[in-house]
């Protein structure tokens, strides 16, 4: 049996890519759309986790690129970003018909935190 297919085990997998999803700051819309888990689900989480609310981002996620477009440094760091995105196969696939994508929402949060961390890391040495 796949690990997707047994409830218990996708359970546990939504709740710790919501968990590194937090860590990382991500607006509670953008967890809910990837992990399928409701927002007051979210919520209690939060709360058994002690996240300060003064830690979580508020309001609309942002649209326009032109904030990575700013200064030679934003550039440099979406470029590098992106790369790794492809890199880690954390994009969304849009294959099949109906626009439906290809890759399991879940499995896309994962990989995403994934590069995320990653890119963190790399980071993180360059400043050293």
């Amino acid at each position: 049996m796949n690990e997707m297919d047994d409830p218990f085990s996708r359970d546990q997998m939504r709740i710790e890519v919501a968990r590194r999803m937090i860590c990382h700051r991500a607006r509670t819309q953008t967890i809910t759309r990837y992990t399928n888990l409701t927002r007051n689900r979210l919520a209690t989480l939060r709360q058994r986790w002690s996240v300060s609310q003064d830690t979580r981002r508020r309001g609309p996620p942002p649209r326009s690129i032109a904030i990575y477009l700013r200064t030679p440094r934003a550039r440099s760091e979406a470029a590098a970003i992106a790369t790794m995105c492809i890199n880690f196969d954390a994009l969304p696939i849009r294959l099949l018909k109906g626009g439906a994508e290809a890759r399991p929402p879940l499995m896309l949060a994962d990989r995403l935190c994934e590069t995320f961390e990653a890119y963190r890391g790399l980071r993180a040495g360059f400043q050293d």
